[in-house]
C-alpha cells in the first residue's frame, strides 16, 4: 500500500485547503475525487472567507471543525499553503497530503517540523476512471515507484 493510498485509509475527518468557489478547478477536481476514494471520509472545506464552497458551508479555520481533523489536504500555492499547513497543526492534524505545488521544500520541511507526517502527490493518480494525462501519470509514477 502507497503512502497516499494509506493516508486515505486512515482518515477518518479530513480538512481540506484550496476547494475554489469556481467549478473548473483543481482543488474542486481533487476535492471530487477524495469523494469518489472516500465516499464515507468527512470532509470539512476550510476557506478563508467561509461561507459556501463547492455546494458546502466552509469554515474560515480547522480548529473549527468538529470533531477535529485527523488529516489535512492541501490544494495551494507554496505561499498560500504555508498559513493553510500552520492552521492544520493547530487544529492538532499529525498527517497531511500536500498536493503539487503546496509540497515545496519549504513546505514540507515546515509540516514536519510541525509533527505533521507528510504525503506528497496528486490524489487523481489513485481515482478509478480518470482520462488522460491521469492515466499516463499513473502508469510513470507507478514505473518509478512513486505509486
Amino acid at each position: 500500500m502507497t503512502d497516499q493510498e494509506t493516508f486515505l485509509d486512515k482518515a477518518s475527518h479530513l480538512a481540506f485547503y484550496g476547494a475554489s468557489r469556481r467549478e473548473r478547478t483543481f482543488g474542486r477536481d481533487i476535492l471530487a475525487a477524495l469523494r469518489i476514494l472516500r465516499p464515507d471520509l468527512s470532509i470539512m472545506i476550510v476557506h478563508p472567507s467561509g461561507g459556501v464552497v463547492a455546494g458546502q458551508q466552509a469554515v474560515t479555520s480547522a480548529a473549527e471543525v468538529q470533531p477535529p481533523p485527523t488529516h489535512a489536504v492541501v490544494v495551494l500555492s507554496p505561499a498560500k499553503a504555508l498559513p493553510a499547513i500552520e492552521d492544520a497543526a493547530r487544529a492538532g492534524v499529525k498527517n497531511i497530503w500536500l498536493v503539487m505545488n503546496a509540497a515545496s521544500r519549504g513546505n514540507i520541511e515546515r509540516a514536519r517540523n510541525l509533527g505533521m507526517a507528510v504525503v506528497k502527490g496528486c490524489p487523481l493518480l489513485f481515482t478509478p476512471g480518470q482520462a488522460f494525462p491521469h492515466t499516463l501519470h499513473r502508469a510513470l509514477a507507478r514505473l518509478f515507484g512513486k505509486a
